[in-house]
């Protein structure tokens, strides 16, 4: 996916956290600007709610930002209490997500 940094670019203040977004060619925002948008297949660390590692499936807009649909490779206690089993894809914002460490491949959330 193309992007450019326009200059343009704002940070804004989200619940105690400030967020960069980074303008793409198509006009659509991205909110992690120390991380290139990760293909399809790549491997990140989900930073939310627990979810911890797993791998891109897809990307989709929610108002002018992009996301990442990510399938976890294994689900917080918390949401297979609540879920009863369920295995969706979850979305993810730049701001969400982290680039795995080199080697990095362990998901510490439980089943």
């Amino acid at each position: 996916m193309s992007e450019r940094i326009l200059p343009d670019d704002v940070n804004r203040e989200f619940t105690g956290m400030t967020v960069t977004f980074r303008y793409l060619e198509n006009g659509l925002r991205w909110s992690n600007p120390t991380m290139d948008i990760p293909a399809i297949g790549d491997r990140v660390r989900v930073i939310f709610n627990g979810f911890g590692i797993g791998t891109v499936r897809g990307y989709h807009q929610f108002g002018e930002d992009l996301f990442v649909r990510v399938q976890p490779d294994k689900y917080p206690e918390w949401y297979n209490q609540q879920h009863h089993g369920l295995r969706p894809i979850i979305s993810a914002s730049g701001a969400e997500i982290v680039a795995l460490k080199e080697g990095e491949e362990v998901s510490t959330t439980s089943d």
